[in-house]
């Protein structure tokens, strides 16, 4: 029994994550430096191009959005699985951030937030809700930890990533090089969780149908 007490004492940072939420937390990690683009720079960004007025909407645009497709987004997550909802998602969000990086007017920075709020704003919840189903009911807890983590990291560590990007290619390219880094976040995501998800709920159909013809 005495050598057992150094092992429960042993720090380990695994202790402090849900592993099996791991994949979509890393995905989550590079999402967010994609919203703490827009946290940090849309407001230089758009008064530097002239587009203050958009600038001022952009984040009730997004919110709006958001708020609105939730319970839709939430009810097709149930219906037809994580993939029929997280794919548009990202599509959604890689489409916001190159309207966001072209925008010649105002018009096109609000249709951006628009289009970012039905990428990321459904991204966040979906995700959430993935980690909880992947994660023993007992570590729920740790689960929601672990994706705020990765999540938190990826907006404080954003600015001081971007940074340097804006000072060497200018925010354009930086929203648009944030495009290009979220449509491999879909890559990473089915890769990692929805080609899992995708035959699991093909099974699950299966054997529904085959209950059904019992």
């Amino acid at each position: 029994m005495k050598n057992e007490e150094p092992e429960r004492n042993r720090f380990s940072p695994l202790a402090y994550l849900e592993v099996k939420t791991l994949p979509i937390a890393f995905i989550t990690f590079f999402a967010a430096v994609g919203f703490a683009s827009l946290l940090s720079f849309i407001s230089s960004y758009t008064s530097g191009r002239g587009l203050a007025i958009g600038g001022q909407f952009f984040f009730l645009s997004y919110a709006v959005f958001t708020v609105i497709s939730r319970p839709v987004t939430g009810k097709l997550f149930d219906l037809k699985g994580a993939n029929f909802v997280m794919v548009p998602a990202f599509i959604f969000y890689a489409l916001g951030l190159v309207l966001l990086a072209w925008a010649p007017n105002s018009l096109c920075v609000l249709l951006a937030g628009a289009l970012i709020g039905l990428g990321f704003g459904t991204y966040m919840s979906c995700s959430q809700a993935i980690v909880i189903k992947v994660s023993p009911v007992n570590h729920m807890g740790l689960a929601n930890s672990t994706f705020f983590i990765f999540m938190d990291l990826g907006v404080g560590l954003g600015p001081l990533l971007l940074g340097q990007v804006i000072l060497s290619l200018g925010f354009s390219s930086m929203y648009a090089m944030m495009a290009i880094v979220v449509v491999i976040c879909l890559g990473l995501y089915y890769v990692l969780h929805g080609r899992k998800s995708s035959r699991m709920r093909r099974a699950a159909e299966m054997e529904k149908l085959s209950l059904a013809n019992e």
